[in-house]
């Protein structure tokens, strides 16, 4: 399942309305639920229980608001300011994970080519090196105890290998060659 690109914007805008609301929008439960929470235990700490209106009337919210204490009301809105940038710069990284796609698969290059296109690998799929054979056109793949990779799809069974790690295929069990 893939997930729709998310507008930060508006995500910030939703945590503007109430901290958390935000972070339902981008569909991060848990931290929602933290945000909800954290609110609410600081509307507990910093706001007097005069401060709360007997009935929901415009001039009842409105008195309640002016019996609220500077430090309560600054404590609101930080994690208003904090719960908007959170969700913010949380759709900005959703979005960005999201256009760089799946993992890079490897590509074997000459030496000093950047072999990950444009994508951080780790180091041990980085230190699969190879160098270009001129004399026949083919690459040769140099392999230590460290530099182990699984090819893209099984010899035997021609399944697509999904860990590059594996030293076998998952779905036929055949043992990849260390050539």
């Amino acid at each position: 399942m893939t997930r729709s690109r998310k507008r930060p914007w508006l995500a910030a805008v939703l945590s503007l309305l109430y901290p958390g609301i935000g972070h339902l929008y981008l569909r991060e439960w848990f931290r929602a639920l933290l945000w909800l929470v954290l609110v609410f235990a600081a509307s507990y700490v910093f706001v007097p229980v005069e401060a709360t209106p007997e009935t929901l009337s415009v001039s009842a919210i409105i008195e309640a608001s002016q019996a609220v204490p500077t430090y309560g009301m600054i404590a609101m809105l930080a994690l208003t300011l904090l719960s908007m940038g959170d969700a913010y710069v949380l759709a900005r990284r959703l979005n960005a994970s999201q256009s760089r796609g799946p993992q890079a698969t490897l590509s074997i290059g000459r030496a000093g080519e950047d072999r990950t296109a444009g994508f951080d690998l780790p180091d041990e799929l980085q230190t699969v090196g190879g160098s270009d054979d001129d004399r026949t056109g083919q690459q040769d793949v140099e392999r230590t105890p460290k530099q182990t990779a699984a090819p893209s799809r099984c010899p035997s069974c021609g399944h697509e290998i999904d860990d590059p790690k594996l030293d076998f295929c998952p779905w036929c069990a055949e043992p990849f060659d260390d050539e």
